[in-house]
């Protein structure tokens, strides 16, 4: 069986339409100076102020409107590379991964030495979560290839020290921050984030605690007005004293010089700015601990404590200890308005947050003040702070918003895996808007995550075949609504099940001894292990070939859409069908990685199987040439 691939002649189609669209580009940007609507702001600007009032946006944390800028940029200059990655980095900043993913794959195809491409990648790549192995090879690689592309680029050592922090590559993340001294000694920012990896490091290496004292001290002397450089040094002097940052009631010497040393700390960043989050964080956090480790806790002390942690969750609600140190604070009887009215400016913040990003499934991590107000026995009956109402409020104010349904549901039916899936299946079966495509995505890449894992403890042949098939169909409906987006997932069922096969090969022993008759598969043999490969190649190819063929129809169709356009329209449907052009050849490349692992374990143990794979490979390569062409054509007329 061979893979389907663009027909020839429409493939020619978009390369011979590709130096029609060349000598078309300089009119296409005459038209948008005469025609686009001069109450458009931003258009008719001479494109450097555009992208400066985009760099003024983003000081400004405008990210909204420094997309508009460069947006605007690009209409005027559509191949200036520069203007793509920045356009790629202002969507990183609003967390909209896979489209900056896109923009950088545009930028490489025009330019493929530029670095900030490379880093750019693999930071919105590391965004995105839910790393395999082989994303994370492939997010390493590009790091390192935007070092060798400027190794003087402190920039890059910076970005890779991030990334390597996220994948807990502690040590290396260190190394990178160590290179990026040497190369620029004097910015104080580097010897700060270089100490925060090592006080991270401090919990099992104790001597790391001290090597960051000596970075914080560094860039305290280098900007000694930087509130928070002091505030990360009392952190770092706090869990040096306690020695386990996890310990609710840790003991220590209550005459150590450190406790003086991390509470001038506090109060110098105080001092700097009144509103810093960290430093009433831990005012909060350390004077509660200190009193409770001499063994008395008063009431003016403790609730000057929770009046601190409530100001730090106002000032920054996202992403704060102060959340976890609340939840750990006695506090029944503090007065349960002032909470309320505490965690209202943090819920606040969430709601609104939550909202901007109701496209992305998991945004409900988000409003934790609501778990942490169910704890509150004054704050349980409050209905502001019920999250099963809002959720339910929300889906109730917009019955067609998808994102709204599925969030109430998952959060309804949290107690109900096949209740959240029967919903979920329901829900997918009406039309819907593709701006909720990012809500649908997620909720499938969760269910075939969730069939992954049981597939992976399936106990019989039977439970590893029925949670095959839903995982299976999961991660294809996920690659429906963004091709190729799902590859790494679908490689890695592919992997569970094999190796799964092989487990119960070898120890499964059915319940009775009357034992089923086999049903014989195409080129069976009768040796045991090639039998094992056939089947799972019969498999495989049955899985794969009709949804990259159904993945290959649709990316028919919008070409066909793409050469019946105009010229003007052609100009915005370029990126959306090259993303899809992307994505279908993803598909197609993690196909080809399923067939090569099969074809290296096939050698030696299934001779009849080895030719068939081969052949196979062949095919969906050439396929995947003719793909690339329909690509490289798509860019030309960028």
């Amino acid at each position: 069986m061979s893979v389907v691939a663009l027909n020839e002649r429409e493939a020619q189609h978009v390369m011979i339409t590709t130096n029609e669209h060349n000598n078309m580009s300089i009119r296409i940007l005459i038209m948008f100076a005469f025609i686009l609507p001069a109450g458009i702001n931003g258009y008719g600007q001479p494109e450097h102020l555009l992208i400066k009032n985009a760099a003024t946006a983003i000081q400004q944390k405008d990210y909204d409107k420094a997309l508009h800028w460069v947006d605007s940029a690009l209409v005027l200059q559509p191949k200036n590379v520069s203007f793509i990655i920045d356009r790629a980095r202002v969507l990183i900043m609003l967390e909209r991964y896979a489209e900056a993913i896109t923009e950088t794959a545009v930028t490489l195809d025009l330019d493929s030495n530029r670095a900030a491409a490379y880093a750019l990648r693999a930071k919105a790549t590391l965004g995105i979560g839910q790393w395999s192995a082989e994303m994370v090879k492939e997010v390493d690689a590009d790091f390192s290839r935007a070092v060798s592309l400027e190794p003087n680029n402190v920039s890059w050592y910076v970005h890779r020290s991030e990334g390597y922090v996220q994948l807990r590559k502690i040590r290396e993340a260190e190394a990178d921050l160590t290179k990026a001294i040497e190369l620029d000694a004097t910015q104080p920012d580097l010897y700060y984030r270089r100490g925060m990896v090592r006080s991270r490091m401090g919990y099992g290496y104790p001597e790391q605690y001290g090597k960051a004292h000596e970075d914080f001290t560094k860039a305290i002397s280098l900007a000694p007005k930087e509130a928070g450089y002091y505030a990360q040094r009392a952190v770092n002097n706090w869990y040096r004293l306690i020695k386990d940052p996890n310990d609710t009631h840790p003991k220590f010497d209550e005459k150590d010089p450190l406790i003086n040393s991390i509470q001038a700390d506090i109060k110098q960043a105080l001092k700097l700015d009144p509103a810093q989050w960290l430093a009433l964080a831990y005012r909060g956090e350390t004077t509660y601990k200190i009193n409770m480790n001499r063994g008395k806790n008063p009431d003016k002390d403790r609730f000057q404590s929770i009046d601190d942690l409530l100001a730090s969750l106002k000032a920054n609600p996202r992403d704060n200890p102060a959340r976890g140190f609340l939840a750990n604070i006695v506090s029944l009887d503090y007065p349960v308005e002032k909470m309320a009215a505490g965690l209202e400016a943090a819920l606040a913040f969430e709601k609104a947050y939550f909202e901007k990003n109701i496209l992305h499934l998991n945004g409900t991590e988000s409003l934790a003040s609501f778990i942490l107000a169910s704890q509150r026995t004054g704050l349980k009956s409050n209905p502001k702070f019920d999250l099963s109402a809002y959720l339910n409020g929300l889906a109730a104010s917009d019955p067609g918003n998808l994102c709204y349904q599925l969030h109430n549901d998952r959060q309804r039916f949290n107690w109900s895996f096949e209740m959240k899936e029967k919903t979920f299946t329901e829900t997918l079966s009406k039309p819907f808007d593709t701006k909720y495509n990012q809500c649908a995505y997620e909720m499938a890449l969760d269910l075939a995550r969730h069939y992954k894992t049981n597939l992976f403890n399936a106990m019989s042949p039977d439970a590893a075949n029925a949670s095959y098939a839903k995982a299976r169909k999961w991660v294809e409906r996920a690659d429906e609504i963004y091709p190729g987006s799902s590859a790494y997932l679908a490689t890695e069922i592919e992997e569970t099940k094999t190796k799964k096969d092989d487990y119960l090969a070898k120890n499964y022993k059915a319940p009775t001894s009357t034992q089923g008759g086999t049903t014989k598969g195409v080129g069976r043999t009768g040796s045991p292990q090639e039998n094992l490969l056939i089947d799972e190649y019969n498999r495989l190819v049955s899985a794969r070939i009709p949804h990259l063929q159904g993945l290959q129809r649709s990316l028919q169709s919008s070409v066909a859409d793409y050469m019946n356009a105009n010229q003007m329209a052609r100009v915005w449907m370029h990126r959306k069908i090259y993303n899809q052009c992307s994505g279908v050849i993803n598909s197609h490349e993690a196909f080809i990685t399923s067939l090569n692992s099969l074809l290296q374990r096939s050698y030696g143990v299934a001779p009849s199987l080895t030719p068939e794979i081969n052949s196979q490979i062949r095919s969906v390569e050439s396929a995947v040439s003719r793909l690339r062409e329909v690509r490289y054509g798509l860019v030309k007329v960028l």
